[in-house]
């Protein structure tokens, strides 16, 4: 008798839990870098012009850079081939065919927090960037500075990386 009723309540458990499972909408999103235009990723030549900045001493008011923007599963990397530095960014907002992402870069003496804007139009873009850096001495905040550029950019090559060695 004891394993009849058992068997009931089990049943009876699995009856409720089940039912209460198949009741509940399925959920689904799309993540934000899911949201990027296909030309963002790719090797671009970037033209930097200076707009502002709280210390011309420290910067060039014009610079040429080559960013390689690319992903690999969640994770995109902008690479610059000319410099050697790389880091991961984050997309913060995706409007359209603008982006908005963010790349920071920490060490003992200083905090750089990069914010570039750029709207991609086929083989070029345009946008600013915005470039905060905090300057620290034995932990203490000394000092911040701010750049911002106009960006003007055109592609050198491919979708992303992956894409040269594919064809």
């Amino acid at each position: 008798m004891k394993k009849v009723a058992a068997f009931i309540f089990l049943i009876f458990f699995l009856f409720i839990n089940c039912s209460a499972l198949a009741q509940e909408p399925l959920q689904a999103s799309v993540s934000i870098e899911d949201r990027l235009p296909p030309e963002f990723f790719g090797s671009w030549e970037v033209l930097s012009i200076q707009t502002s900045c709280s210390n011309p001493l420290l910067s060039a008011p014009v610079s040429i850079d080559f960013w390689n923007l690319s992903r690999a599963k969640n994770v995109i990397t902008l690479n610059n081939p000319q410099t050697g530095a790389i880091a991961s960014v984050k997309i913060d907002e995706v409007q359209g065919n603008t982006v908005k992402f963010t790349r920071t870069s920490t060490s003992d003496t200083e905090i750089v927090t990069e914010t570039p804007t750029i709207t991609i139009n086929g083989e070029n873009f345009v946008g600013t960037d915005k470039i905060i850096v905090k300057n620290y001495k034995f932990g203490q905040h000394i000092s911040t500075d701010v750049w911002i550029y106009t960006l003007k950019a055109k592609k050198i090559s491919g979708a992303s990386t992956q894409s040269i060695f594919k064809k």
